[in-house]
């Protein structure tokens, strides 16, 4: 178009276009002169192009990159030369609108990016007024391939999709953007703008591949060229994004940030309502997984058998991955976003979040049966060698996680060097793994903090509810969790390799089990004595009721050495109903435990048939072994069971109420064992050359106890002490 101010409308309708080819835009190619674009007289209304009813099929971009070369991952897909695409396409200076109604775009194909609608229309970059917009009405694009990004279209600018719905699908391209590829304006300095894409329930994108963002590819690279302040946001409302698979990461939608710190630009992705399902990350059409527990990576087999395994981070995010971005929700948008049977390969089967602090406030989601290696439903990283204050953090709130499932860690929700926070009873429901976290796992100094939550009815071989270590800081408010099974150790938490573990506000653990070991609620445990490795907490006003394992439970404490390893506060708290081989509610084994009032009552040591019945409550530690074992040393300490340099140290002035319990062997309400580390010979193992690991109880006397709350103190004929030893016992 020249600099002449006259009206240049133009409507295609009831055509078709077949077979066409060209460099660029072998359909139709707009540009202006740089008269035309600052006329104030051609706007996007006089200069509009409509295209109506038409058939657009077998046409070809076939453009050449002048010496440069095609880009293998996201950082590298820079290149100038390799922009000349699209079968319909439009310069930056372009000043008209385009509206496509019931426009099917077929079978093209484009040497780099887009083999469909390329729009990139950005008018007069000092006049705002005159912004053009793209309209895309009832359209289809399907079969469509791109040998860079953007197989069905490439959005740079404004673009809306409305009236009937617009389907696009079965489309493919080699990078990013299998169906829609939106990318940072690099078309020269237009100012500072505020871009909002709104994905509609006008809107259906599905069975689309790429390598990143199966459906949806959005990137930002330090290659925009918009002032510094501009924002970027995606809203998905009402959308189906589903049955599309990435490569490499995001089955569904993958967002992704790589501007400079100097361009201040600001991304954002609203999650508010819509559906997500039966998205992939995960680089073969069939899924079969090894799920042989131990292996570093979700290993899959090609046909022949043999094992593809994927770098660490690939393969990430089944139906959205973001890096360096953020993810909220509209309160205005109030509806329920699905995100059901979506796969990752390696971690988040539904949304993987990683990079320097990004975040992701997650709000109205429902997500059902996602599958990932670790982090079933949602996974959060943070780059490697960031400080905490810089993690990437996702916050959940009125959520619900249910039957999502890891092969290795955290069946609902996974963090490494990552930061979450549960609000608005958001719910972790019957997710499983076959190792680590049935709910949640963290790890490396990752900071958990629930203060509304539900966790409920998940299952895994150790910390059925959660799974922590590396000086992972947790912190609980008022969650519940119940129902949790583990099969080895903690069936609602349990807290290894460093960290502190807090729970201040009413929480609730019942009705939780471990099938072999310890910590029926709770297991605490110290296997090395390094500073980095010890472990402390408070636990206060929470309420242990029903819980099972072999031994402690409620609680088990499990350190290392003279018990300096392993130091808590158990404060006001209340246990009753618990069940276990050793120890009904609680059990003490080379830790400290300062107990600051509460309630132990009601609980079970259970004796199993064949294990020994001694009085005294001492076992050599090759016994130990053997007992442990085989589950057979059983029956002491009904409410609370002090071994192996063990300490209790029991409040001056604040209640202690402990009473009703029950022990098959002894120590109804406490039992306290010691044990050897030499090996058992001869008809006594009290020998005096042995060396005895005892356990402490250090109970004031009852004149210095308040017990107005409670009943009389436990007297001493309910407890096990080592006096008690009869050489007759053998």
């Amino acid at each position: 178009m020249d600099g002449q101010p006259t009206s240049r409308n133009n409507h295609n309708k009831n055509c078709s276009f077949i077979n066409c080819s060209s460099r660029l835009g072998p359909v139709l190619f707009t540009d202006n002169e740089q008269a035309s674009t600052t006329n104030v007289n051609n706007t996007p209304t006089t200069c509009a192009i409509t295209m109506t009813d038409v058939i657009i099929d077998g046409c070809r971009a076939e453009s050449h990159n002048d010496g440069g070369f095609i880009a293998d991952a996201p950082d590298k897909d820079t290149e100038a030369g390799a922009a000349w695409a699209g079968i319909i396409r439009t310069s930056g200076t372009w000043v008209g609108n385009l509206t496509l109604t019931n426009v099917e775009i077929k079978n093209c194909w484009a040497k780099y990016c887009c083999a469909g609608v390329f729009w990139n229309a950005m008018g007069d970059k000092n006049d705002s007024t005159r912004v053009p917009k793209l309209v895309v009405d009832g359209c289809k694009f399907h079969d469509n391939e791109s040998e860079r990004s953007g197989g069905a279209m490439r959005i740079e600018t404004f673009c809306e999709f409305t009236g009937a719905q617009t389907e696009i699908y079965n489309n493919k391209a080699a990078i990013m953007g299998g169906g829609i590829h939106m990318y940072g304006y690099a078309a020269g300095n237009l100012g500072r703008y505020d871009f909002h894409y709104y994905l509609t329930d006008k809107l259906y994108i599905h069975d689309n591949e790429a390598q990143y963002g199966g459906g949806i590819g959005f990137q930002l690279t330090s290659a925009c060229q918009l002032t510094a302040g501009s924002t970027f946001n995606l809203h998905l409302n009402g959308a189906t994004v589903s049955n599309n698979r990435a490569n490499v990461k995001g089955g569904g939608l993958y967002f992704e940030n790589l501007s400079r710190p100097d361009q201040y630009y600001t991304v954002n992705l609203h999650l508010n309502r819509g559906q997500m399902n039966n998205n992939k990350a995960n680089p073969n059409i069939e899924d079969n997984y090894d799920k042989t527990l131990g292996k570093t990576f979700y290993d899959k087999k090609d046909a022949s058998g043999n094992v593809v395994s994927q770098e660490d981070n690939k393969s990430c995010g089944g139906a959205i991955f973001v890096y360096n971005t953020n993810i909220s929700h509209d309160p205005n948008q109030a509806a329920v976003l699905t995100m059901n049977g979506n796969k990752a390969m390696r971690r988040g089967g539904a949304i993987c979040v990683t990079g320097t602090k990004a975040s992701a406030d997650l709000k109205a989601i429902s997500a059902t049966g996602n599958i990932a290696q670790d982090g079933g439903g949602l996974a959060c990283m943070s780059t490697s060698g960031v400080t905490k204050d810089n993690y990437s953090s996702i916050t959940l709130g009125n959520l619900t996680l249910d039957q999502c499932e890891s092969i290795g860690w955290g069946g609902g929700v996974f963090a490494d060097r990552g930061k979450i926070t549960i609000n608005d009873n958001a719910t972790i429901t019957r997710s499983t793994t076959g190792n680590l976290g049935g709910g949640i796992h963290c790890r490396n100094q990752s900071i958990l903090t629930i203060n509304e939550a539900t966790i409920s009815n998940n299952t895994t071989n150790t910390g059925g509810g959660l799974y922590a270590q590396d000086l992972s800081t947790i912190e609980i408010g008022k969650a519940t969790f119940e129902h949790n099974t583990a099969h080895k150790n903690g069936g609602a938490i349990y807290l290894v390799k460093g960290g502190t573990l807090n729970i201040n506000n009413q929480a609730r653990f019942t009705y939780n089990t471990v099938e072999e070991d310890g910590g029926g609620a709770i297991c605490v445990k110290v296997n090395n004595d390094n500073a980095e490795e010890h472990i402390s907490g408070t636990i206060q006003n929470a309420y242990f009721a029903y819980n099972k394992a072999y031994r402690g439970g409620a609680i088990e404490f499990d350190g290392i050495n003279d018990g300096n390893s392993l130091i808590f506060t158990l404060r006001n708290n209340t246990m009753e109903h618990n069940e276990a081989k050793l120890g009904g509610a609680l059990l003490i084994n080379e830790a400290q435990v300062n107990y600051e009032g509460g309630l132990i009552r009601w609980n079970k040591a259970k004796y199993v048939e064949g294990g020994p019945k001694t009085s005294f409550g001492y076992f050599p530690y090759n016994w130990n072994d053997n007992c442990y074992r085989d589950r057979k040393f059983s029956g002491f300490g009904g409410g609370i069971i002090v071994s192996k340099d063990g300490r209790l140290s029991i409040s001056k002035t604040e209640p202690f109420g402990i009473y009703s319990n029950e022990a098959d062997i002894a120590g109804n309400d406490i039992s306290t064992v010691c044990s050897d580390r030499s090996k058992y010979i001869g008809n006594s193992p009290m020998r005096a050359e042995y060396k005895y690991y005892p356990g402490k109880v250090e109970i004031p006397t009852p004149q210095n106890l308040n017990l107005s709350e409670f009943q009389v103190p436990v007297p001493k004929s309910a407890i096990s002490w080592m006096e008690d030893y009869n050489q007759e016992d053998g």
